[in-house]
């Protein structure tokens, strides 16, 4: 290292042994002889005597390319971090970690790593993606993993260990007695809430207990989720309440807990976050469904599973762990209130413009534009406007029952009664109302990119057609919405009624094969769940085996149907299959 090498030369390439024998030469000198070698070694990568191939995941084995990589990543972060030290410092603790790293597969030949390598390992899978792996990655993994909980007692290798064991994976069968164990370990380390609200599903779901719930730790670890802010500690608390499982069935408290869910997990959605909005619309639908706390309607169960359903198919492709579950459960319900709520229509006849609410998300401001037609009728075109410190703002979701309509939108017409108006006011003074509409979309596209003063400062922004607002008031007298903006008066339409028509639903003919399913019920008062089934001899009220969490289960089936693979809505590899009639 101390000798000088050409620039243009390839035949050599730096060693871990180059680098240990570098670190023993200046460690104990100052930090400016340190940050001089330091610069020359980073130079050097530069001019390719470092290996080319270096970096990404470590992979089969761990290789001299792998600790390299490592070793380089630790003297950049150190060049940076000594920029502020006394350069006449001596540090002795400045080569500690570069040592840990270089000693074992200097000293071992290249046999042995440090822990350094065996967590880096251990962070870089988890139970979603290694089984994705080879088998060689596989049982690196594995060693490095255990290696990282049983003997290191690394908090976050013990918590991916117990993910593993929950999830299942090939080098890590499902256990639920190994992942409860994981879980609380984990959580006496750290204190961490979401371990709480795992063992809360662990105890909940009787994982441990032979299928029997353990609703008095359940609630315990769920009420500490909750007190986090975790969602679905909340909602599984909501269960809890709703049912009487493990306390007094209160079915008021269960409705706040839903509702508060729903209505942040709303706000999300929104805003593109996938989160657990399809659970939380779910519930609202069970609120409605089954009278919790309120009283039955089923038109606004329906409401809120049509938004469940919109929100788990956009969340399904990213194959989160349960939502299969939480699918079928949401096509069930949408099946049965289907029975149920049989009012039909596109459009939608509000008197109280509560269209309008749909736009004022988070109380800001929301752009109307208006053109007028000839009957006196008008299209409104309605735009929630983004903030400063936004790039976009949040989308609409659009709910109409009757159309079995559902949607994210950044913009939504509405339309007016004939002989309907709208005055604009500037200043507390009415606009004269002269002319339609310019072009709205070159409107539009101005509006979206200016502020309150700018529009007012626009001359074309200034003309009859546009409104700004943030809060409106309806009289029901005169049938007319009064907008405003900060307090003051921008705006008024006066109509007999709004209308909102959902597009025509594409109707799309079933295609691709035909697959039979059973829904089965592991117990007397819980959910049926969906299995594939080969034996078409199977009927209503057979026994046949499937695969639980805890092994093979004898269960009793309640229905049987066919589906075609474009009604299933989920990758048919999703479902678990019957193993044989019992």
């Amino acid at each position: 290292m101390g000798g000088h090498i050409d620039e243009d030369s390839e035949e050599y390439r730096i060693s871990c042994k180059d680098i240990y024998s570098g670190i023993m030469h200046y460690d104990g000198k100052t930090v400016e002889d340190i940050y001089r070698w330091i610069n020359t070694v980073m130079k050097l990568q530069k001019v390719v005597h470092f290996p080319s191939d270096m970096g990404g995941r470590i992979q089969d084995a761990v290789t001299e390319n792998d600790i390299l990589y490592c070793v380089y990543n630790e003297m950049d972060d150190l060049r940076w971090e000594m920029s502020d030290y006394d350069p006449s410092e001596v540090r002795g603790e400045i080569f500690e970690i570069l040592k840990d790293i270089l000693k074992p597969w200097v000293e071992s030949g290249g046999r042995e790593y440090s822990d350094y390598i065996k967590l880096k390992v251990a962070y870089e899978y988890d139970e979603s993606d290694i089984d994705k792996q080879s088998e060689d990655t596989q049982k690196l993994f594995k060693e490095c993993l255990d290696y990282c909980c049983d003997v290191l007692k690394d908090p976050r290798a013990i918590q991916s260990r117990g993910y593993c064991y929950y999830c299942g994976t090939n080098v890590y069968p499902n256990d639920w007695v190994k992942a409860r164990d994981s879980f609380l370990e984990y959580y006496q380390m750290t204190g961490d809430a979401s371990a709480a609200n795992t063992l809360g599903y662990i105890y909940y779901y009787g994982r441990c207990n032979g299928g029997v719930p353990e609703y008095e730790q359940a609630f315990r670890y769920f009420s500490i989720g909750h007190a986090f802010s975790i969602y679905e500690s909340t909602y599984k608390l909501g269960d809890m309440f709703a049912h009487g499982y493990g306390v007094v069935k209160d079915e008021d408290t269960a409705n706040c807990l839903y509702w508060s869910v729903y209505k942040e997990n709303l706000e999300r959605f929104m805003k593109g976050d996938d989160c657990k909005f399809a659970d939380a619309a779910l519930r609202m639908g069970n609120v409605y469904r089954d009278g919790i706390g309120v009283q039955k309607d089923i038109e606004t169960a329906y409401f809120y599973y049509l938004q469940a359903d919109y929100a788990i198919r956009e969340r399904i492709e990213y194959d989160c762990y349960g939502d299969t579950v939480v699918f079928n459960g949401i096509q069930k319900a949408l099946e049965e209130a289907r029975k149920e709520y049989t009012e039909t229509g596109r459009t939608e006849e509000f008197k109280y413009p509560g269209w309008a609410k749909w736009t004022l998300i988070d109380h800001r401001r929301c752009r109307l534009t208006m053109k007028k037609f000839g009957d006196g009728a008008l299209e409104i075109n309605a735009m929630p406007l983004r903030r400063r410190d936004e790039d976009v703002a949040p989308k609409m979701l659009i709910t109409i029952p009757k159309a079995d309509y559902c949607e994210l939108k950044d913009e939504v017409r509405i339309n007016t009664a004939n002989k309907s108006r709208y005055k604009i006011y500037k200043d507390g003074a009415e606009i004269k109302n002269e002319a339609f509409v310019k072009d709205s979309a070159d409107i539009k596209n101005k509006a979206d990119v200016m502020d309150n003063s700018e529009i007012e400062n626009d001359t074309d922004m200034k003309n009859n057609s546009q409104i700004v607002f943030d809060s409106f008031e309806y009289d029901w007298s005169e049938g007319t919405t009064s907008f405003y903006l900060y307090d003051e008066l921008v705006g008024e339409i006066c109509t007999e009624y709004y209308t909102f028509t959902a597009p025509v639903k594409k109707k799309v003919e079933p295609s691709g094969d035909i697959y039979h399913f059973v829904s089965v019920l592991f117990e007397e008062s819980g959910r049926c769940y969906d299995y594939l089934c080969d034996d078409k001899s199977v009927k209503v009220d057979d026994t046949v085996i499937v695969m639980g969490y805890d092994g093979e289960k004898i269960v009793k089936v309640e229905v049987v149907y066919d589906k075609y693979e474009s009604e299933l809505g989920l990758p048919v590899e999703s479902y678990k299959k019957v193993i044989r009639k019992s």
